[in-house]
């Protein structure tokens, strides 16, 4: 069932998500009240689900996308389910990640309130792969993770806030060693002034991509 609506043209239509979906939690809910490893939904349930949950970007459902994905990778947690490759749970919170980046207009103060709701839920997003909130850790991250956060921030207005979440960006992503010269490049478009000190290059260097990865 779940492969079949996965490859099914018309598998971003709401209804037949809900209904998939529903499916799946009545797996979820008899292993949790049973403990029935007969109950206990299959890793290509999960894979299934989030392949049909990407396509509500069509939809341009991205707070719902974003929100059933992060409940599918609560519920493989409380199984203790594993997914058969481990970059299907990192690739999830990528396609999060990047769908609301590029929602982030390109003028962000000519809609600061669409904006800010996009800003808070990469946030969100983001501190998934760093155990940042009440969750912990759902994947890990991977560099594709890092450019897609600090090409979101260079969308962000110029300042503070900006620079700061920039920062902990690339801090967070030289401790994981993942940084590359697209993340470089990323990191200097959204904060100029810690990128030059941090990779020890000249301005002018920049275009050509020579400067010393830490």
């Amino acid at each position: 069932v779940f492969t079949a609506a996965a490859k099914c043209n018309v598998t971003y239509e709401v209804e037949i998500i809900d209904r998939v979906e529903k499916l799946f939690y009545e797996f979820h809910q008899l292993y949790q009240e049973t403990g029935d490893l007969n109950y206990r939904p299959h890793p290509i349930m999960y894979e299934r689900l989030i392949s049909m949950y990407s396509r509500m970007n069509r939809r341009k459902n991205i707070k719902g996308f974003a929100t059933r994905t992060f409940r599918l990778l609560e519920s493989m947690k409380q199984n203790e389910v594993e997914f058969e490759n481990s970059f299907t749970g990192t690739a999830a919170l990528n396609r999060v990640l990047s769908a609301t980046e590029f929602c982030i207009p390109q003028d962000p103060m000519k809609n600061p309130i669409w904006t800010k709701k996009m800003l808070v839920l990469c946030l969100d997003t983001f501190r998934k792969f760093h155990g940042d909130d009440d969750h912990g850790i759902l994947a890990s991250p991977n560099s594709v993770s890092y450019e897609i956060f600090l090409r979101a921030c260079g969308r962000l207005p110029e300042g503070e806030t900006r620079s700061n979440l920039a920062t902990k960006a690339f801090d967070l992503c030289k401790e994981n060693g993942l940084v590359s010269p697209t993340i470089c490049m990323e990191l200097y478009k959204a904060n100029p002034v810690y990128a030059l000190s941090e990779l020890k290059a000249d301005p002018q260097d920049m275009d050509g991509w020579s400067f010393t990865i830490p």
